[in-house]
């Protein structure tokens, strides 16, 4: 039986009238490298319109990502939701048929959140090899960036509007430093790129790296945002790296290292 896609999930993307600049982006590469996508693209953002995609205007000037999206979220209907930030730019035509087959996954194991972004390490899922369990100690095994979610599941985890997206994401990472070395019954992790994405923007500044690939696209950024320093962006890449490729075993250790040298982490794990 034909499956009705449009009521199965829903691309999802939280963006304010500030950053349309950064959205004007995303949107230009979304309709480039993703002609034949199946899914509804959907906006929460303040004031501005789109063609071609369902908007929901608040009408606030000035709000936070969590009031913006649980709004929105509550008059969506489809089971999944596709979670992508505005400054995640898709660089290369994701396979539809790959995405359907970590749905059919999570509806076989009742998956609440599937995070996009691999990790290296993790118990293979044995109805789909290409997805793992995540562990419960695993920094960012929740976050609000790139990754599946079961949208009643993802409005239970944000409930609390007095929590901003950084605060929920730090007070998951403080429950991963004190959580059991096991992993969750209900959230995977890919181990590959299913949607290969560029970062564009740190700090609400340009990553330089970001323009550069951006530039190779065929885009041209019409925007005064400023760009970071190259350093800054090589000091967070480092840290992500540590923070979700290094094993469980070793990262303590090595954060233990980078402290000394003046680096700063959320969690000591």
């Amino acid at each position: 039986m034909k499956k009705n896609l449009e009521c199965r999930m829903d691309i999802f993307v939280c963006s304010p009238d500030e950053y349309s600049d950064v959205f004007s982006v995303f949107l230009e590469c979304f309709r480039l490298n993703w002609k034949d996508c199946p899914y509804p693209l959907v906006l929460s953002t303040n004031n501005n319109h789109y063609d071609n995609i369902i908007v929901f205007n608040n009408g606030i000037d000035k709000d936070d990502w969590i009031k913006r999206a649980v709004v929105a979220l509550k008059q969506m209907n489809a089971k999944y939701i596709l979670l992508l930030c505005d400054d995640l730019f898709i660089e290369e035509s994701p396979d539809n048929n790959v995405i359907e087959q970590i749905l059919d996954t999570m509806d076989e194991f009742k998956i609440d959140f599937c995070r996009l972004k691999p990790f290296n390490k993790g118990e293979s899922l044995e109805y789909n090899p290409n997805l793992a369990w995540v562990n419960k100690k695993m920094p960012y095994g929740l976050n609000l960036q790139k990754g599946i979610y079961n949208r009643e599941y993802l409005l239970d985890l944000i409930n609390d509007e007095n929590l901003s997206a950084w605060g929920y994401e730090n007070k998951w990472n403080r429950e991963a430093f004190n959580a059991p070395n096991e992993n969750f019954t209900n959230v995977a992790v890919c181990r590959k790129e299913v949607i290969k994405t560029i970062h564009g923007v740190a700090k609400g500044k340009w990553l330089p790296s970001a323009i550069k690939k951006i530039k190779k696209l065929g885009f041209n950024i019409d925007s005064d945002r400023p760009v970071l320093n190259s350093g800054v962006e090589f000091i967070m890449n480092l840290k992500d790296f540590v923070g979700t490729r290094i094993s469980i075993k070793y990262r303590a250790r090595i954060k233990k290292i980078l402290k000394t040298f003046g680096f700063t982490f959320v969690t000591d794990n």
